[in-house]
């Protein structure tokens, strides 16, 4: 049957190839195993005019390069021999600038189903290079900033002080080309910049799916994701604040990334702000200053939105439960106490000095030397709070 079916594969009819590889990937389905000289014509097949054709003919790469990942195959279009798995990636990454939006939406979510792969082929993919000879594309303004370091004009012709300086690189012969080594060059900074939201989605979460899997990578699309934060279209910013969630127990954010994250809460959509604060309640700060910042922007997003004022303390309760040890540095900044002059008591009902309280109550609970800290007023507040929000504040031998 494989070999009947497969004969079709190259048929004149566009919905004879397409049915002819659907067939093809149903036999999979259902347990048998597809011959790895299929494999070359799904290669021919994703260079098809049609996009059905392109679509299924990347689907059945898939199923062939998970189904023999680690053997070795020789390339008959490049000569190459690397594992199947890698090899597969590859052909997949270099759908992500098709024509077709669909096909580059398909090509995504294969990516990020794809394993074992090689790490080097997984960098490469948010390699900021040219796919055909691996060089680095820079901006004008980093140009002129690397000429007026050289202590040149900025300007982009030659001045005619240093000899052959505008004269033309020398062109890269085919010999020169590691196709293996450039296929998988900026697929994912192709898909972050595809103008189709659909696309944009798909990749960061392909890209998320790779990260939970290769620890490594996921610190090093850290910044790509961050930066999605940015994006005009909600879905996308959704989807890229789900992402960093899920990485969350992987990755540590700079102080520059944390900015960005703390700056969406002035968000004017609901789902996006309480997202954010399910991203920070999951985020581990190892120092001060970050988790500093991010009490102080939540605090200013109770003043902003009091509507969120449940969401804005379940938040802090979970940020003082995870990082006790840290807030004892700036506990008095926190309740505006003075190391010398006596402190009026806070105002019980001001949502602002709640958040607080629920922060320190929950710090205290794993760092019971906190208490040594608390001005006479905050027992009270204990008490009073404990009994009105059960739920956010937690009990606590020391607060007693």
């Amino acid at each position: 049957i494989h070999q009947l079916v497969s004969r079709y594969i190259e048929d004149r009819d566009s919905r004879v190839r397409t049915s002819a590889l659907q067939s093809m990937l149903t036999l999979h389905s259902r347990g048998i195993k597809l011959e790895l000289p299929s494999y070359d014509r799904a290669v021919q097949s994703i260079k098809d005019d049609y996009e059905d054709v392109r679509i299924n003919a990347m689907k059945m790469i898939w199923a062939i390069s998970m189904e023999y990942s680690d053997s070795f195959y020789k390339s008959l279009l490049s000569g190459e021999e690397n594992k199947l798995a890698d090899e597969g990636f590859i052909k997949i990454c270099g759908m992500m600038t098709d024509l077709s939006m669909k096909v580059r939406v398909e090509a995504a979510k294969l990516l990020g189903i794809f394993h074992p792969v090689s790490f080097k082929y997984l960098e490469q993919t948010l390699d900021k290079k040219i796919m055909s000879h691996l060089q680095k594309r820079k901006s004008d303004h980093e140009k002129k900033i690397e000429r007026v370091k050289a202590g040149e004009s900025a300007v982009s012709w030659s001045s005619g002080r240093v000899w052959k300086k505008d004269a033309p690189k020398p062109e890269l012969t085919v010999d020169d080309v590691n196709l293996m080594e450039s296929g998988a060059c900026g697929a994912f900074v192709h898909g972050l910049e595809d103008e189709f939201m659909e696309v944009r989605i798909v990749t960061v979460e392909s890209m998320c799916l790779l990260g939970q899997r290769y620890e490594p990578f996921a610190h090093l699309l850290t910044d790509f994701i961050v930066d999605m934060l940015n994006d005009e279209i909600e879905s996308v910013r959704l989807a890229a604040i789900h992402c960093l969630k899920r990485l969350a127990h992987k990755i540590t954010l700079r102080d520059d990334q944390l900015n960005i994250v703390l700056d969406l809460l002035k968000d004017r959509s609901t789902e996006i702000r309480n997202a954010l604060r399910i991203l920070l309640r999951s985020l581990h700060f190892t120092t001060v200053p970050p988790l500093q910042f991010g009490v102080q922007a939540l605090i200013r997003n109770l003043h902003q939105y009091r509507e969120d004022q449940l969401s804005i303390w379940e938040c802090l309760k979970d940020l003082g439960k995870d990082h006790g040890y840290l807030i004892m540095s700036f506990i008095t900044d926190l309740l505006s106490l003075h190391p010398y002059f006596a402190t009026s008591e806070a105002d019980i009902s001001d949502p602002s000095h709640i958040g607080i309280a629920i922060f320190i109550f929950s710090a205290s609970t794993s760092y019971p030397l906190l208490v040594n800290y608390f001005p006479q007023f905050l027992f009270k507040h204990y008490s009073y709070l404990k009994d009105k929000y059960p739920d956010l504040v937690p009990i606590s031998k020391v607060c007693k």
